[in-house]
């Protein structure tokens, strides 16, 4: 009986390992991840600014990194806007964006949104 317990319990804390571990894996961002895990793609974000700053990237070199934009409200944003969206999560009916704006070719911010750009926050 103590046999049975003691493997029993050997596999849980397996379990348990190896769920901790494919959570931590799937904070981790990379650009393949990235592109695959559109609904997820929340849980990459402290890894994708520990690893990137964006400010510092073109919008070529953002666009290498993260892929095709996004934009499903493009036609809600001001003309003058230049930027590109990336969907991070549908946690709603609208989903929540990762916006990166940018200005003759270069950062000027970067934010979430959600709900048609009426909850802002910054990203850094």
């Amino acid at each position: 009986m103590k046999k049975v317990i003691l493997s029993l319990s050997a596999l849980i804390v397996i379990f348990i390992v190896i769920g901790i571990m494919l959570s931590a894996y799937s904070k981790v961002f990379t650009p393949e991840k990235w592109a695959k895990n559109t609904d997820n793609r929340y849980k990459m974000l402290d890894s994708l600014k520990e690893k990137y700053n964006l400010y510092d990237m073109t919008r070529e070199e953002i666009s290498n990194l993260l892929g095709e934009s996004e934009q499903p409200y493009a036609h809600e944003a001001p003309e003058h806007e230049d930027y590109l969206e990336y969907r991070v999560g549908s946690f709603t009916i609208d989903p929540t964006m990762l916006t990166i704006e940018f200005e003759n070719e270069k950062v000027v911010d970067i934010y979430l949104y959600m709900e048609f750009r009426s909850l802002r926050q910054p990203l850094y």
